[in-house]
C-alpha cells in the first residue's frame, strides 16, 4: 500500500516539474494602461530582425498578449498604434515570463511599470543611468537644427559639434563610460553580456578580454561570447585585404562557400540584409536594376542575417531574387556577420575579382549604386 501511495506522490511531483516546465515556455505580457484609444493596435515585434510576432488590441486600457520565444531572454518592442497613427513603443530584453506593465501613454517609453523579468531590470537600470546623457544628445541635435534652419551653420559649428573632442564625441564618451561600469558590474547577466556584445566595436580588446575572465561557467558557452571571441581573432578587413570566407545555405538547398561565387572575371558585391528591414526594402529595386545593368561584369550575393529560414525562403520568392540568396542558421550570430563587422542592414562590401576588399558601405542612400558602380572600372 505504501508502494502505491509512493508511485501516486511521485506521479504528482513529475506532472507538476512538467506544468511548471511548460509555464517557463511561454512569454506573458499583461498590461493596464491609461491614455489610449479604445481598439488601439498592439504590437510585438522581434527587437532584432523586426519581424511582426503577435498582434491584439486595447480594450478598455487592458491586452494581454502570449507568445513563445525559442531563444531567451531576447529583444523585443512593444509598439500600440492607435487610429490616427499616432504610436508608442517600449523595448524590451524578456524570456519567456510573466511579464505586467502598468503606466500612462505619457510614460512611454521610459516611466512605464514593467514587472516580472530581471533581465528587463538591468535594461531599465542602464537606461535610467544614461538617460540624462541621451536627453542632451537629443536637445543638442535640435540646437543644430535650429542654427542650419537659421542659416547660422559654419566650419567653426561643424568642428563643434562633430570635431573631435567635440559636444558629440564627449556625450559619446560619456555614455561609453557609463556602460563600461555597467558592464564590469553585470558581467554575469544575460543582459551584461548582451551590452558587452554591442558595443565590442567601441572597447578596447583588453577589457573585454578582462570581462570574459570574470565569466561564470553558465555563460562561457553562450552564443554572445562565441560572437566576442570570434570578433576578438579577426581584425576588420580594410582596402586590398582578401575576403573571410563562411558557409551557408542557397536557396537550392546546397551548402556553399562564399568563395565559391568567385570565378576570377567578375566583381562580387555582398548584401547583408534582413527581410523585415525597411532600408533593405528599399534598397531591393535598385539592387535588382544594378544586378542586370552589370551582369556581366558583377555577381551579387546576399546573405540573409535572420535565423528564421522559412520567412528567408519565403521572401526571397516575393521579392523575386534572381542571384545568390544564403542562409546561416546563426542568423546575426554568425561569423560572417561578426567578421565583416555588420552593424546594421543593408550593409555591402565589394570585393575585385581575385577577392580582395575594395570598399564597404553601411545602409542605403541614394548615391549608393553610383559609388558602386564607379567602383567596377571593368
Amino acid at each position: 500500500m505504501k508502494s502505491i501511495y509512493t508511485i501516486l506522490l511521485f506521479s504528482c511531483m513529475f506532472i507538476l516539474c512538467l506544468s511548471c516546465k511548460e509555464e517557463k515556455q511561454t512569454l506573458e505580457i499583461t498590461a493596464i494602461l491609461t491614455g489610449f484609444s479604445e481598439n488601439a493596435e498592439v504590437t510585438l515585434i522581434d527587437g532584432i530582425s523586426s519581424k511582426t510576432r503577435v498582434t491584439t488590441e486595447l480594450k478598455s486600457g487592458k491586452f494581454t498578449l502570449v507568445d513563445t520565444l525559442s531563444k531567451t531572454p531576447t529583444s523585443l518592442r512593444l509598439l500600440i498604434k492607435e487610429k490616427d497613427n499616432s504610436t508608442s513603443m517600449v523595448s524590451l530584453f524578456v524570456g519567456n515570463e510573466k511579464i505586467t506593465i502598468k503606466g500612462d501613454k505619457k510614460d512611454f517609453s521610459n516611466k512605464l511599470q514593467i514587472k516580472g523579468s530581471l533581465h528587463q531590470v538591468l535594461k531599465s537600470t542602464l537606461e535610467q543611468e544614461t538617460a540624462f546623457l541621451n536627453n542632451k544628445y537629443d536637445e543638442e541635435i535640435q540646437s543644430m537644427i535650429a542654427q542650419r534652419q537659421a542659416n547660422a551653420w559654419n566650419d567653426s559649428l561643424q568642428t563643434v559639434y562633430w570635431g573631435k573632442g567635440g559636444v558629440f564625441e564627449t556625450i559619446d564618451n560619456d555614455i561609453l563610460s557609463i556602460t563600461q561600469k555597467f558592464i564590469e558590474k553585470n558581467i554575469n547577466t544575460h543582459y551584461g553580456l548582451k551590452v558587452l556584445n554591442s558595443n565590442k566595436n567601441n572597447l578596447s580588446k583588453l577589457f573585454i578580454e578582462n570581462q570574459l575572465k570574470k565569466l561564470q561557467p553558465e555563460f562561457k558557452k553562450t552564443e554572445y561570447v562565441q560572437v566576442i571571441n570570434t570578433f576578438l581573432a579577426h581584425k576588420p578587413l580594410k582596402t586590398n585585404d582578401y575576403l573571410y570566407d563562411f558557409e551557408a545555405e542557397n536557396q537550392e538547398g546546397e551548402v556553399v562557400q562564399f568563395s565559391d561565387h568567385f570565378d576570377n572575371k567578375k566583381y562580387v558585391l555582398l548584401e547583408f540584409s534582413s527581410p523585415h528591414c525597411g532600408w533593405c526594402k528599399k534598397a531591393l529595386p535598385e539592387i535588382k536594376k544594378l544586378a542586370n545593368q552589370k551582369s556581366t561584369a558583377l555577381t551579387i550575393v546576399t546573405l540573409n542575417v535572420e535565423n528564421d529560414k522559412d520567412d528567408w525562403i519565403k521572401t526571397s520568392k516575393e521579392n523575386n531574387v534572381n542571384w545568390s540568396s544564403l542562409w546561416n542558421k546563426k542568423g546575426r550570430n554568425s561569423d560572417a556577420f561578426t567578421k565583416y563587422r555588420v552593424a546594421g542592414t543593408p550593409t555591402y562590401v565589394l570585393f575585385d575579382q581575385e577577392g580582395k576588399m575594395i570598399k564597404k558601405w553601411t545602409g542605403y542612400d541614394q548615391y549608393l549604386i553610383k559609388d558602386i558602380k564607379e567602383h567596377l572600372t571593368s
